[in-house]
């Protein structure tokens, strides 16, 4: 069981940092935008590196549109965001080099899963950071993806 590591951070700015990577993959995908993969790509990586309150987005909204409208606080698993940085900068990361290589059609359809996954946890339900918590914690939230996983693993 790892340790859950709490961090508070403005509750805005966690929902701006979720909903702009969905958003920003379903652009990328619509548009057919490497460029905007990339972005997201790189994103996701400096997020996993400067942790959740230094991550891009969070950064942003808390520097910017917090500081003129104050909003509560929610407390977040420093792991379980990391963890979820990191699963969808891999798969980022995967369909960027599928499309740089020449394998659009399987790159674009990369993206698009990360884009559903995105969005999923975006809205709350099976995303990253709730897999890692059923996996990780006897408490954890599991979606059915998570509890499959969960039970093979025992």
């Amino acid at each position: 069981m790892k340790e859950i590591i709490p961090v508070k951070i403005p509750k805005n700015a966690f929902a701006f940092c979720k909903y702009t990577f969905a958003l920003s993959l379903w652009a990328s995908v619509l548009m057919k935008s490497q460029l905007l993969v990339s972005v997201v790509f790189v994103a996701l990586i400096l997020s996993v590196l400067l942790k959740v309150k230094k991550a891009p987005f969070v950064y942003i909204y808390t520097e910017t549109i917090e500081k003129l409208r104050p909003g509560k606080s929610v407390l977040v698993d420093q792991n379980a965001v990391l963890f979820a940085h990191l699963v969808g900068g891999l798969i980022a990361g995967i369909g960027l080099i599928l499309l740089l290589i020449g394998f659009e059609w399987i790159g674009w359809m990369t993206i698009g899963v990360l884009a559903i996954l995105k969005t999923s946890g975006a809205f709350g339900k099976c995303g990253a950071m709730k897999l890692y918590s059923c996996l990780n914690n006897p408490e954890g939230q599991c979606c059915r993806f998570g509890k499959k996983v969960k039970e093979r693993c025992e």
